[in-house]
Order: structure tokens, then sequence, then C-alpha cells
């Protein structure tokens, strides 16, 4: 499974990839707890940015666009109403990573 993350500081990155590994490993199947210890890259591969960096700054949503070819952004309502605090940013998120997703392909 390839994963991404958009995170503000890396404390945040590794806080969400460990409770990660910790679901995986104490609701999946037994055979995915087995993996995970041995060989996590089998079961789960994070997607770094472009700049090296293991997880997407939100801080940085625009310069990913540009990077991406100028992907569209939805406008900042929702339901014909304006989003909440936070509400664009992560829209915004999920478009940069469906267009991601698109080109890594399966």
């Amino acid at each position: 499974m390839r994963l991404l993350a958009f995170c503000e500081a890396p404390a945040d990155f590794l806080t969400a990839s460990t409770l990660l590994d910790r679901v995986l490993q104490d609701e999946g199947p037994l055979w995915v707890s087995d993996l995970l210890r041995s060989h996590p890259e089998s079961i789960r591969e994070w997607t770094n940015d472009e700049r090296g960096k293991s997880f997407f700054d939100i801080h940085k949503l625009e310069a990913y666009r540009r990077d991406l070819g100028n992907v569209r952004f939805m406008p900042g309502h929702f339901d014909g109403k304006p989003g909440a605090a936070g509400a664009q940013a992560a829209r915004n998120a999920f478009t940069i990573a469906r267009e991601i997703g698109k080109r890594a392909g399966p």
C-alpha cells in the first residue's frame, strides 16, 4: 500500500506513521503483523515529496501545485457556503494526493 501524509512538522509525520503501523499490527491479519515487523516496506510505502521529505508540508500546497503543473484547485465553498478553517487546505491536499496517485499508477 502506497501512502502519503500532509503534516506541519516531522514530529507529526512520526506520530501518524507510528499510529498507522500500530493499527496495522493490532487490527490487521496475522500475516500483516509478521511482515510489518520484518519487512515493513512490503506492507506500506510512504511517498516522499519532491524535496526529499518523508511527508508533504501542508504549508507548501501552492508549491506542490506548481510542481505538478498547476493542478486546478477547486473553489473554497462547500455546498454553497464558505468552508470552515482548514477546509480549503484539506481539499487542496486531497487534490494534490489524487494527482500524485494518478501519475504513480497502480
